[in-house]
């Protein structure tokens, strides 16, 4: 898992290089239906990193190859910014 202030750009940036990429919780817990409540503004800070977390691929079956592959895109991105 990542943060990166630019996630989706990011991610479109590793899709079109065929990495798989993840976003689990694109929306607070404080902000869905099931748990809505109405907090003062800026009272979870840390749910800032739903807008900004990004899951990279990671296995035990990741090779080298493909490590490296997925350190290039972001590096690649990166130098792009």
């Amino acid at each position: 898992m990542i943060r990166w202030r630019d996630r989706d750009n990011l991610r479109a940036h590793l899709t079109a290089r065929d990495i798989g990429t993840e976003i689990h919780y694109p929306v607070p817990l404080h902000r869905q239906e099931c748990f809505a409540i109405s907090p003062p503004p800026g009272a979870f800070p840390a749910a800032r990193a739903a807008a900004t977390s990004l899951a990279l691929p990671i296995y035990g079956e990741l090779t080298e190859i493909q490590h490296r592959h997925v350190v290039h895109a972001i590096a690649d991105f990166y130098a792009g910014s």
